[in-house]
């Protein structure tokens, strides 16, 4: 065995690895937990997995370490060694999920969400019907080093890593349960069933399927069974709404059981902005908006996705304020973090009506923060691609109201689910135009945190199984918004 040496924040800690494994640095990285920004999935190409080896620079996606090196991550890309913790993105608002206090209960379950930057797992009693779970964990998604966005990971599936990434899904997922049962003096025979939430890509992963008819036209999923056994175990994958519009979104409607009679949005905000429009019939209507990497950070020069160290809040006034995941020292900016900077741009007049920065930053780039690989800066690129990103979300909101045959006036509730929707301030979205202004609102808006894992919670609790879906699935009819004729008129208007 060998030893890595990890300095950061002028820390350091010791990571051993085998080196005839012929491991990468950033898999061996990966595999502890430690999350690299891997934007270009792996490929030598975007270099924001540079580190410090020995002194010197490497890309850590393609460098193989074959002996004991000191890796210094104070003077690299953005890393992020966790995400914060399951308790803080699970509920926002008053919907706070404190955990259960009585451990004596043999007869558990386990609910998962896999989302495209970290894995929350929640450990759930069967005795205890108001589903406070045992007890909470959330990790990193190792398929991260596989591609920093979704699509990138499913194309990396396609270019031969399927078993891989299934493989290092799988054992990711059994090691942190058995850390869950272990602290709560429990063993795999305690299991019941394990549910799982997550989007259609995930699922292809976590399956080893065939992701190629997901990434061209005419977009399918391939076959698969949403009820399977492992170890004995039930394991019930909640189906999906489409191949882009996945089971981590019919999980958070089916927690949330609004009144069919009531006309409601469900945005769900990442890299496709998954959104589902009803009307006060119970049809409901949905599509997935390209944002494009924007919100994930992957396309943004200084992005990041959500964990430590990424700016999450920013306040633009006489000077520039900022708040970092778990209070770190800035690394980069996440997905609500740059929708902040925007609305902070347009609100000072720092970009003009066509969302151009004036000339003082037309070159440099508006500085956020500092951080120690220097500026954070939001640059005139960058605001092109969250331009384009508001304007395909706000797009597709107005066309799903359409075929719904809704006005705005109809709409009773909008849900803004995930960690990066409870994240984003309600003056934020009045000012970037992601809804249209009646429904920006405090009245209208709620804050739902992580649906898709209280969707799996409650699904455990109450031995859901996939056909209890059908009907939810039945109501709802899928949107190509490319192939809408008043698409693109929208989309522009909306710039």
């Amino acid at each position: 065995m060998s030893i890595i040496t990890i300095i950061e924040n002028h820390n350091p800690k010791q990571i051993f690895f085998n080196p005839d494994e012929n491991k990468t640095l950033a898999a061996i990285l990966s595999d502890n937990n430690i999350l690299l920004t891997l934007t270009c999935g792996g490929n030598g190409f975007c270099g924001k997995c540079t580190v410090n080896v020995n002194g010197v620079p490497q890309k850590a996606c393609k460098y193989i370490p074959t002996g004991d090196i000191i890796v210094y991550l104070d003077s690299k890309e953005p890393v992020s060694s966790s995400v914060i913790p399951a308790e803080k993105i699970l509920i926002a608002g008053q919907k706070d999920l404190p955990a259960d206090n009585n451990k004596t209960c043999n007869d558990v379950s386990v609910a998962i969400d896999i989302g495209s930057t970290s894995i929350s797992l929640a450990l759930v009693s069967h005795s205890n019907t108001n589903e406070a779970p045992l007890d909470l964990s959330t990790i990193l998604n190792p398929t991260f080093e596989y591609g920093a966005d979704i699509l990138s990971r499913a194309q990396a599936s396609i270019n031969g890593s399927r078993d891989a990434m299934a493989a290092l899904l799988r054992n990711r997922l059994n090691n942190e349960i058995n850390k869950l049962l272990t602290r709560n003096h429990l063993s795999e025979n305690n299991i019941k069933s394990v549910y799982i939430a997550c989007n259609l890509i995930m699922t292809h992963i976590l399956l080893a399927l065939d992701c190629s008819q997901l990434v061209s036209f005419p977009f399918k999923s391939a076959e698969y069974h949403c009820s399977n056994m492992y170890h004995g175990i039930p394991v019930y994958i909640i189906p999906a709404f489409s191949p882009y519009v996945g089971g981590d979104i019919v999980s958070g409607i089916y927690y949330l059981n609004p009144p069919k009679d009531s006309a409601y949005i469900f945005l769900d905000l990442g890299t496709n902005a998954e959104i589902v429009v009803s009307n006060k019939n119970g049809e409901m209507f949905c599509s997935s908006a390209a944002a494009g990497p924007a919100f994930e950070g992957a396309g943004i020069s200084c992005g990041q996705a959500y964990v430590k160290g990424a700016i999450n809040s920013v306040t633009i006034a006489n000077m520039v304020s900022y708040k970092t995941i778990g209070n770190k020292i800035p690394t980069g900016i996440c997905g609500s973090g740059i929708l902040d900077t925007y609305a902070g741009l347009i609100a000072n007049h720092i970009v003009d009506e066509n969302k151009t920065l004036i000339d003082k930053y037309i070159d440099s780039g508006f500085t956020i923060a500092p951080s120690l690989k220097g500026p954070i800066a939001i640059s005139q690129k960058d605001i092109r691609q969250i331009q384009l990103a508001v304007s395909a979300i706000a797009s597709g909101i107005q066309i799903l109201l359409k075929h719904a045959r809704l006005e705005i006036s109809d709409i009773d509730k909008v849900y803004i689910s995930g960690s990066f929707g409870k994240s984003l301030k309600l003056e934020t979205i009045k000012t970037i135009g992601i809804l249209p202004t009646a429904l920006a609102d405090a009245s209208i808006i709620e804050f739902t945190g992580n649906t898709s894992l209280l969707g799996a919670i409650h699904s455990a609790i109450h031995g859901t199984i996939p056909d209890n879906y059908a009907s939810l699935i039945k109501r709802c009819t899928e949107i190509e918004l490319a192939n809408d004729s008043d698409f693109n008129v929208i989309f522009i208007n909306n710039l």
